[in-house]
C-alpha cells in the first residue's frame, strides 16, 4: 500500500514507527514542498493520502490532489472539526472520499482508519447532527439491511438469518461506535433516536 503523508516529520516518523512495529508493507511517501508532493502523487498509485489541512499550503495541495482523482482515498488530519462545517460529513464522504482523525494523533485510529477506509464513516460525522443522510452510507456494507427515513428505522431482512444475525450485531457496533442512539426492535430491526 502506498500511502503519501503531507503533515510534519513527527506524524511521517510515528507513521514508519507504526508500520514497522506492526510489519505491514506500507510505502510512506513524503515530499518538501508543494511541486515536489505533486510531483511523488502522480508517478506512484498512492492507495491513501494523510493530509493535515490546516497546515499552511496544505488545502490547496489537497485541492490539486482531488481535481486530479476525486475519489482519492483522503484522511484529513486536525486539531479541530472546524473546517468541516463549510460543508457536512456526508458531503465529505460521498463526493471527496474522506475521513478525519483529530490531533493529537492517536496511532492505533490512524492505523485503523487507514486499513478499515473503505467500511467505515468518519466518526466525526455526529456532531453535525446529520444521521438521516450518514446512516445510509453505513450500511452501505451490509446488503441484508436498509433505512428507512421516514420511520427513522433500519430494516434487516430475515430471510438469511445466519448472515443477518453477523450483519446486524455489526451494526449495532457500528451505531454504538459513533454514539448513534438506537432502540432494538423484533425481527432484527432498529430504530434510530433523536
Amino acid at each position: 500500500m502506498n500511502i503519501l503523508i503531507i503533515d510534519t516529520p513527527e506524524t511521517r516518523e510515528s507513521l514508519m514507527m507504526l508500520n514497522s512495529a506492526l510489519n505491514t508493507d506500507w510505502n510512506i511517501l513524503s515530499a518538501k514542498d508543494e511541486k515536489e508532493c505533486l510531483t511523488v502523487y502522480e508517478k506512484n498509485n498512492i492507495d491513501v493520502v494523510i493530509v493535515d489541512f490546516s497546515l499552511e499550503g496544505n488545502l490547496r495541495l489537497l485541492d490539486k490532489i482531488t481535481e486530479l482523482n476525486p475519489s482519492q482515498r483522503v484522511i484529513t488530519l486536525s486539531s479541530n472539526l472546524e473546517s468541516s462545517q463549510s460543508s457536512d460529513c456526508v458531503d465529505c464522504i460521498k463526493k471527496y472520499n474522506r475521513r478525519r482523525v483529530m490531533k493529537p494523533l492517536n496511532l492505533q485510529e490512524l492505523y485503523h482508519t487507514i486499513v478499515n477506509f473503505d467500511k467505515m464513516v468518519c466518526k466525526y460525522f455526529k456532531s453535525f447532527k446529520d444521521v438521516d443522510k450518514v446512516i445510509p452510507i453505513l450500511l452501505r456494507n451490509y446488503n441484508l439491511c436498509s433505512y428507512d427515513n421516514d420511520n427513522k428505522t433500519i430494516y434487516c431482512d430475515s430471510s438469511s438469518e445466519h448472515l443477518l444475525t453477523t450483519q446486524y450485531y455489526s451494526i449495532l457496533n457500528e451505531l454504538e461506535k459513533y454514539n448513534i442512539k438506537y432502540s432494538m426492535l423484533e425481527e432484527y430491526n432498529i430504530k434510530i433516536k433523536d
